[in-house]
């Protein structure tokens, strides 16, 4: 089912009824519908996916064959009963950019992509055997410059209205990987609830700071609950080396 808006009747009760008679229910929701929609129509939340556009559709083409032959072959958690457990993340995307231009200049791609990136990290998919209830995922879009940072939007569950507030950073440059960069996300995730799982993305052009600073900083993250720091190489990406020891 690939649909662009919510259902004028119940849908999840007519899903329901087919998933009873053992048929498995795919929903691909198309730009603004919710997820929370798109979950009620699919048989369960790994059959349920959503994407900004509708040129999209082929990208996510792989992904729902995939799960499609672990459906067929019962491996979507196999010999675990279908429970509720709940998952809360937190994710920060940050990004850097040269220091005398634009980022969104120069990473011609990053502008253009930043809408997808954040639809895919706000549906989640399970990835373990949890049950049928999808993770709750918020993200924030937040920067440093040398001046102190800038941030596009708090935690918030992603619709497709907050990518402007993004677009919006791009008339503040540059922005900057150094200590205080990921001191700025330590403190975004004091806001954060204790039991939440916290994860960083961050996009970079290189280091600006001080190595064994940024280092120290990151410890100091992984002390304080943050499970991940993730850091993606942009175009012409400078001492990639030196971000691996991060």
């Amino acid at each position: 089912v690939i649909t662009g808006g919510k259902s004028v009747e119940d849908a999840q009760e007519a899903s329901l009824a087919l998933t009873q008679k053992g048929v498995k229910v795919f929903a691909v929701g198309v730009k603004n519908i919710d997820s929370e929609e798109v979950g009620k129509i699919a048989s369960n939340s790994a059959t349920a996916f959503r994407v900004g556009n509708v040129q999209e559709l082929s990208e996510l083409s792989e992904q729902v064959l995939e799960t499609l032959h672990d459906a067929m072959h019962e491996t979507l958690c196999p010999g675990v009963t279908d429970i509720s457990k709940v998952c809360n993340l937190d994710v920060i995307l940050g990004f850097d950019g040269s220091r005398d231009q634009n980022v969104f200049v120069t990473q011609k791609g990053l502008e253009s992509k930043m809408d997808a990136i954040l639809n895919r990290i706000s549906q989640m998919q399970r990835i373990s055997c949890s049950g049928s209830q999808m993770p709750t995922v918020r993200v924030s879009v937040v920067a440093n410059t040398p001046s102190g940072p800038v941030e596009a939007f708090d935690f918030a569950e992603y619709q497709p209205e907050l990518f402007e507030k993004f677009r919006n950073m791009r008339n503040q440059h540059p922005y900057v990987l150094t200590a205080d960069t990921l001191k700025v996300y330590q403190n975004k995730f004091r806001q954060s609830s204790a039991d939440n799982v916290k994860v960083v993305i961050h996009f970079t052009d290189g280091v600006d700071g001080n190595l064994a600073d940024l280092q120290k900083a990151s410890e100091e993250l992984r002390q304080e609950g943050v499970q991940a720091l993730i850091l993606v190489g942009l175009e012409r990406v400078a001492n990639l080396e030196q971000l691996m020891q991060l």
